[in-house]
């Protein structure tokens, strides 16, 4: 990942264009100037900023030039009151400021006593004109009622944004598939290399996945950015979800949901409908049932304890839980043998011409067939016949050998569970704290041909993932002017996949001896790739990952005559670790090794569920891992100033400057180089062969600790500007 310099030109008129912008906080702001009806400035007045919902507030005394700047504001509904003495009080309600939006609201008081007010009510959208940066905000309103069959508030909202194309599989969009669902291209970057946040902490792990998906009831907006101009923003190839989650107010909010499939309604699938009816008319395989029931509900409001606590004003909650059950059918048609063939008779087996699969006896001098194509006892290997028992018989006719002869529908069963929690907390007057939790459970099947009671069941797999998610912001008023902004986060995401039917299995009871099976780093059903003539059977292994980071950021923000300055730094160290894939074996079987040919097949020949019966494999592995762990450390500095030339025409300015680490690890099992002059270890093996050419370990022999060594001078600036030449009608542009 590298930040990104962008050159754009933004033209808006009659109503904002909701043009993506890259970024890391949530907050925004409002700005504008005090002046009386003739234009003259007002100076020392008196401004008051009041969230609507929670009845907090802000206050701030206008400049000499009548300026004033409320920095830091949460995505909320606000009321501004501006008074002074010989002037009527100005209130302007309902003054909406989005995700990361920055608004110019300028007042101009009317003679008259302070006692005297007038009440403006906003009928329409503030257009943001101070700021460059512009961005598609996905509020809570569209979120609920916009299609979304996933309850994804990232992949469902780029549907209404601009530049940006979904690349995975829509049918994974659930909570559970952070995978496909982060598989999204914005403005031409790379698939799966954008950035995501909730709260302003960075939710991305190392191959740039969301690591928690909220649920809609959670989240009160998302803001979609693409195009860079405020130094404050970076780290991503493509775009950024800016999320903000839903807080609690001064009234109690609720909400609740569920639905579910009407099963009559369902299509049956295609090889279930090719499998036949019976001799009533009645289908072999009739539509599976597939119940899905998705449900949830949040409530939030402030935290009361009659007579003893009142948090009205200053201590806030909002819990949101969701989960679904989910059963899907899938259909196939396989090959599976007879219970004759299943024990070495192959007397009945025939070829689609109608004659006799002949099986040949692989250590018979001269290459002759089996008498009566059947192998005899004596000559079957325990282990082979054992293995070769799951297979399930077949349920639909076997008109030749490798016939299609097993239909089977397997029913995936899907689950998953999140609690989200967020709490609000006025300190002081000048200190206000908010800290959210996320966690998350899921378990996702593969597909079982042979039934989840079978242990040799091809696709026994069962992929479990568990996530926690914790952001912690507060904010600092230390003057009127003057505000400081912290966040620290921690995501953790294990996930395991592990062999659902047969993990644990005694291989030694199937004939394998115990000095193999000590070895291997896996029990489970091994794998058995058989070629040509039968569906193979069995497989998969195990394998464990936890993706976790911790990132701390901070900012202070300065308000300073026509000046809004702005200075921070961002710190993240991104893990992965955990062990690659190890399998309990994996041994494939020809049909030529039974074949009239001793070095190909011959056609209605041989047979490779004949060579598993005699015990002869043409190839076996087994995959084993040691441990693993990499890391990279980013850091960001950054300053910023939104100079407001005039009432019509602001300048963005700012210098950001990134670092990030190669990859390391504390375990130095990384690859960091090839030393091309180093003599190999062929050299002593093999005489009269010079070769050159050694790989470097980290931390190995003086080798490095990084596998990469990134560019360490990466200067970013920042130019933008926003010209407001008519009430409805702001000119952007930036650098």
């Amino acid at each position: 990942m590298r930040s990104r310099v962008c050159i754009g030109l933004l033209f808006t008129s009659i109503l904002p264009l909701s043009l993506p912008l890259q970024g890391q906080t949530f907050q925004g702001g409002i700005r504008g100037k005090v002046s009386d009806a003739s234009g003259a400035v007002i100076g020392l007045a008196r401004v008051t900023l009041v969230d609507e919902g929670t009845g907090i507030s802000r206050a701030e005394i206008s400049n000499d030039e009548g300026l004033y700047s409320f920095t830091a504001l949460n995505p909320a509904t606000y009321t501004i009151t501006a008074e002074k003495p010989g002037f009527k009080t100005l209130q302007k309600k309902g003054v909406v400021v989005n995700t990361q939006e920055f608004l110019g609201v300028d007042l101009q008081l009317t003679i008259g006593e302070v006692t005297e007010s007038i009440n403006v009510s906003e009928d329409a959208p503030l257009l943001e004109t101070t700021n460059a940066s512009t961005g598609q905000v996905i509020d809570g309103q569209k979120l609920a009622d916009l299609p979304n069959m996933g309850r994804n508030p990232f992949y469902e909202g780029v549907k209404i944004s601009q530049n940006v194309v979904p690349g995975g599989d829509p049918k994974f969009n659930r909570m559970e598939d952070q995978s496909g669902s982060s598989q999204i291209s914005i403005a031409g970057g790379p698939i799966r290399g954008n950035n995501y946040t909730l709260d302003g902490i960075a939710i991305t792990d190392s191959i740039n996945r969301a690591v928690i998906i909220p649920s809609i009831e959670a989240v009160q907006e998302v803001k979609l950015q693409i195009n860079t101009y405020d130094a404050e923003f970076g780290r991503t190839g493509g775009g950024t979800f800016n999320s903000f989650l839903k807080s609690g107010t001064n009234d109690f909010h609720g909400a609740a949901f569920g639905y579910t499939w009407i099963q009559s309604w369902l299509a049956n699938t295609y090889f279930a409908n090719a499998a036949g009816r019976d001799a009533s008319g009645n289908l072999k395989q009739p539509v599976a049932s597939q119940p899905f029931y998705n449900y949830g509900g949040a409530i939030g409001g402030p935290i009361v304890i009659p007579k003893i606590y009142n948090g009205r004003n200053k201590t806030f909650f909002w819990v949101t839980g969701e989960g679904y059950r989910q059963s899907e059918a899938a259909t196939s048609q396989l090959s599976v043998p007879t219970a004759l063939e299943k024990k070495g008779d192959f007397s009945q087996s025939s070829t689609s011409g109608g004659k006799l699969q002949q099986i040949y006896n692989p250590t018979a001098t001269g290459r002759v067939p089996f008498t009566g194509n059947v192998i005899p006892t004596s000559m079957l290997n325990p282990v082979g016949l054992a293995l070769a028992s799951f297979y399930p018989a077949p349920n639909a006719a076997t008109p030749y050998f490798g016939a299609s002869n097993y239909n089977s529908t397997a029913l995936i069963y899907d689950r998953a569970d999140q609690v989200t929690s967020k709490l609000d907390q006025v300190l002081t007057s000048w200190w206000r704290a908010s800290a959210s939790y996320l966690h998350y459970g899921s378990r996702e099947q593969s597909n079982a041909w042979f039934g989840y009671g079978n242990p040799a069941t091809p696709g026994q797999s069962l992929l479990v993932r568990h996530v926690d998610a914790t952001q912690a912001n507060t904010t600092l008023t230390l003057g009127p002017t003057t505000v400081v902004f912290l966040r620290f986060g921690f995501n953790r995401f294990p996930n395991k996949t592990y062999q659902l039917a047969s993990e644990g299995i005694d291989l030694t009871a199937l004939g394998f001896p115990k000095s193999y099976v000590s070895q291997l780093p896996y029990d489970a059903f091994p794998s058995l790739s058989m070629s040509g003539d039968i569906s193979s059977f069995g497989g998969g292994g195990f394998n464990q990952s936890n993706f976790y980071s911790r990132s701390f950021s901070g900012t202070v923000s300065k308000f300073k005559g026509r000046h809004n300055l702005k200075a921070g730094m961002d710190y993240r160290i991104i893990h992965d670790s955990g062990i690659q894939t190890v399998t309990p074996g994996a041994f494939s079987f020809s049909q030529a090794f039974t074949s009239a040919s001793a070095t190909s097949t011959v056609a209605g020949t041989g047979a490779s569920l004949a060579s598993l019966l005699l015990g002869f494999p043409a190839s076996g592995s087994v995959t084993t891992s040691l441990p693993i762990e990499n890391h990279v450390t980013y850091y960001g500095f950054f300053v910023h100033d939104d100079f407001r030339l005039n009432a019509k025409l602001t300048l963005n300015l700012g210098l950001r400057y990134e670092y990030e680490t190669g990859l390391e690890s504390s375990l130095n099992s990384l690859i960091v180089n090839f030393d091309r002059t180093a003599p190999n270890v062929v050299q002593s093996q093999v005489s009269g062969i010079a070769a050159n050419g050694v790989i470097q370990y980290a931390g190995v022999n003086g080798a490095g600790t990084e596998a990469t060594h990134p560019n360490a001078d990466k200067f970013s600036p920042r130019i933008g500007f926003a010209w407001n030449v008519q009430p409805k009608t702001t000119i952007r542009g930036g650098y």
